[in-house]
């Protein structure tokens, strides 16, 4: 007897139209005595989108083929997010800036439901004022600090409401319940300008309330009608996080403007993260408070670069930097986009070269990755490229 085989192929199609409209403008500038001037800016944007989602599978053993109950995003779905903001900068003295500003957010979801899938009716709106403040002070010629005060609005858009999907932390399946994110940031920045030295150093702290985070529910919170969610390895939900999620970090620069047109700078920058653990799966194991999911680690960039004026010609070498991430959200320890125990170290280098004729012609060409190595951003689904050699030419007409 010649055993049954079954096999199928499933086909989605997912279309987005999208209308938006941006406008943006700025006042004259308001003398206020000899050094002091005031500016307004101001402005709208709104964004309407429509989903149009349809799924079926084909059972290749008798060429049949069977709608599927329940696509990928809920067909004929629709979301709005918008805003009107004004901000206001003043100058006094020529040494001292003050800037404020608010923003009134707009956002709606809308989206049908469906008894035998279990899919719930969304019909969501938000309107939220935010604002920002900041003040910067040059304590002398090329020397000053920057504060600033940054309150942030993110409304779940219709991927968290309503999609079904397999992800790379497994299968995802949506909460109608989510709740809109806000975010108070406050940042220090300290800034040095000379003829032969550049310095920014920025320190951050971001305090999130209901933050969107990924649970790992467990295989009998399932929606109905769906069995790649219970056959998957692991499922992921978004929810919000109860108490307060805290972000903080510190990222600078410094260029060196050596002789003979060389220039030398160096980045760095590093985060942290901290936040209520929303897991329903294993919460126990993981503790009540976990790390914020996909936090990268301590990183950065050492930069060399020589040019010739005369002829436009010019060389460099880049080296890119990151050590292990190795603290891991429990969403991040099932995601398979993460390599067991997190994602490793690296350290890679580029080489670079080209000719620049004014503005109008520029001719480069990259070796990256030198030594081919393997390696990933914190993150990511895929390896990064290994050695290679990129060519660009970019010619620009009227500038020559």
């Amino acid at each position: 007897l010649t055993p049954y085989q079954s096999s199928y192929l499933r086909d989605a199609t997912n279309r987005i139209s999208t209308v938006g409209i941006v406008a943006h403008a700025s006042s004259r500038r308001f003398r206020l005595g000899d050094s002091s001037e005031l500016r307004f800016r101001y402005g709208l944007d709104a964004y309407h989108d429509d989903v149009s989602s349809e799924e079926e599978t084909l059972l290749t053993a008798v060429n049949r083929t069977i709608p599927s109950a329940r696509p990928q995003y809920v067909d004929g779905a629709t979301f709005l997010t918008s805003g009107a903001f004004l901000d206001g900068s003043l100058t006094l003295w020529e040494d001292l800036e003050i800037h404020a500003g608010s923003r009134v957010a707009l956002a709606f979801a809308k989206a049908d439901g469906d008894v035998a899938t279990g899919t719930d009716v969304v019909d969501r709106t938000w309107v939220t004022p935010v604002g920002r403040a900041g003040i910067s002070y040059r304590w002398a010629q090329g020397l000053s600090t920057t504060f600033n005060y940054d309150q942030g609005f993110r409304a779940p858009n219709l991927d968290d409401l309503t999609a079904r999907q397999l992800v790379g932390s497994g299968f995802q399946f949506e909460n109608s319940d989510l709740e809109a994110e806000r975010s108070h940031t406050f940042e220090l920045g300290q800034a040095l300008r000379t003829d032969w030295l550049s310095v920014d150093l920025w320190t951050f702290a971001m305090l999130i309330d209901d933050a969107i985070a990924r649970s790992t529910p467990a295989a009998s919170e399932c929606p109905p009608e769906q069995a790649d969610c219970v056959a998957s390895r692991s499922r992921v939900q978004l929810a919000n996080a109860p108490g307060t999620t805290f972000l903080w970090g510190a990222d600078g620069g410094v260029t060196l403007y050596a002789p003979e047109n060389v220039t030398f700078r160096t980045t760095v920058g590093w985060a942290w993260g901290e936040q209520d653990n929303v897991s329903t799966d294993n919460n126990s194991f993981y503790g009540t408070r976990v790390p914020v999911s996909r936090v990268p680690p301590l990183n950065g960039t050492v930069e060399g670069r020589w040019r010739h004026r005369n002829t436009g010609l010019y060389a460099g070498a880049g080296f890119r930097w990151a050590l292990a991430q190795t603290r891991l959200a429990p969403a991040d320890v099932q995601d398979a986009r993460i390599p067991l125990g997190g994602t490793p170290g690296y350290a890679v280098l580029d080489l670079r070269m080209g000719w620049r004729y004014r503005r109008g012609v520029q001719l480069g060409v990259v070796l990256e990755n030198v030594f081919d190595s393997a390696y990933r951003v914190h993150g990511s689904s895929i390896n990064q490229a290994g050695r290679g050699v990129l060519a660009t030419l970019s010619v620009t007409p009227g500038d020559f």
